[in-house]
């Protein structure tokens, strides 16, 4: 398939910025042999001085690799700003979502089978797609639902339990996680029968209400914390008017909090909600309510 320059070009961005660090030799060739340059800078002068013994200057070497690192670091972030600029906004807007912190681990992290890190050549192709936006091969042109079977769709449809899995294996990492450090851990626990408490409006006071993970003893010793944890995709509709990640995360943090509260603080319950967006992007934090 023929690549365009502007795809050529978000490719060869590291991945912390979005792209998948496949350089491209013809852009940087010049400045990487001026970089060279200036590291084999103390080694060309001993060279022509022809000196017998090599004494550099450690800190000089420190410095210059330093001041590498960080031209290197502008030259990229130049790039993804023109790109920004330049592509359409159905595609720079997945930009931010891709720069965030962990977006980009399962490329960068080392391919351990035991810890479910190692994609088939499917599964690889699929997470490209979903990266990038891209149409994803071989699937039915029509979903199940009735509807065009496209990258939204895909991750939002409750048809076929797919995003129920997404949020229960998520829930299932957590809890193995406090398992860990913590003295009790509860998946699905359900809380206590409201009996006649006053409550903010937007509670959930039906009987058999519940989060997604209790655990004892993660702030203090024999309390009981709750989590519940959110899935979200940046591109539905719900999140149409939120065009950043920290605004998304703020909007999911705080419906969650306006649902479950009340209902935990009454109880003098602590109470976490992580949020999630696809793909494995967490939130920046997650409310501690004492």
């Amino acid at each position: 398939a023929v690549v365009s320059t502007q795809s050529r070009s978000r490719y060869s961005l590291p991945a912390k910025l979005g792209g998948l660090a496949i350089i491209n030799p013809v852009e940087i060739a010049d400045n990487e042999y001026k970089n060279s340059l200036m590291a084999n800078q103390q080694l060309t002068d001993h060279i022509l001085k022809q000196h017998t013994t090599l004494n550099t200057n450690r800190e000089a070497g420190k410095a210059v690799k330093s001041a590498i690192s960080l031209s290197n670091a502008k030259r990229y972030e130049s790039l993804k700003n023109q790109l920004m600029n330049d592509l359409p906004p159905s595609i720079s807007e997945k930009i931010p979502h891709a720069c965030e912190k962990g977006a980009s681990s399962w490329l960068t992290g080392l391919p351990y089978e035991k810890y479910g890190f190692v994609l088939n050549k499917r599964g690889f192709k699929d997470a490209i797609a979903l990266r990038y936006a891209l149409p994803i091969a071989n699937i039915a042109k029509k979903c199940i639902c009735g509807k065009d079977n496209t990258y939204n769709h895909i991750l939002i449809c409750k048809k076929g339990g797919f995003v129920n899995s997404r949020h229960n294996r998520l829930r299932d990492t957590v809890a193995s996680i406090l398992e860990k450090i913590c003295n009790e851990v509860v998946v699905e626990p359900t809380l206590q029968p409201c009996t006649g408490e006053s409550l903010r409006p937007g509670t959930i006071l039906d009987d058999g209400a519940r989060l997604d993970i209790a655990a004892r003893g993660l702030w203090s010793p024999m309390e009981m914390a709750f989590f519940d944890i959110r899935v979200s995709h940046p591109g539905a509709k719900s999140n149409a008017n939120h065009n950043t990640p920290a605004k998304m995360y703020s909007k999911h943090e705080r419906e969650r909090k306006e649902i479950w509260r009340p209902l935990c603080t009454d109880r003098k319950r602590n109470l976490q909600w992580p949020c999630i967006l696809d793909h494995r992007r967490y939130g920046p934090t997650g409310y501690h309510v004492p």
